[in-house]
């Protein structure tokens, strides 16, 4: 967040020429715009994390049966 006064400051040293309303209408925009990026990239992120999550789950799950059965096939011999 940036503070009242740097923004009047950044207001004041713009082209003369441009409207101070429109400078901060401008900055408020680029803001917004930076905090939704912020949210997208938060939100890739998660559903990255959620599939990496769920295939490790999978994964695990394989595994587990074909030992199971690994295992089962070994004591078959055995007798």
């Amino acid at each position: 967040s940036v503070p009242l006064y740097m923004i009047s400051s950044k207001m004041m040293s713009s082209n003369p020429e441009e409207d101070p309303l429109d400078t901060f209408l401008q900055y408020i925009e680029d803001m917004g715009m930076k905090a939704y990026d912020g949210l997208v990239i938060q939100n890739a992120s998660d559903i990255a994390r959620e599939n990496d999550r769920l295939r490790n789950e999978t994964n695990l799950a394989y595994l587990k049966e074909k030992n199971e059965k690994r295992r089962r096939q070994e004591e078959a011999i055995k007798r």
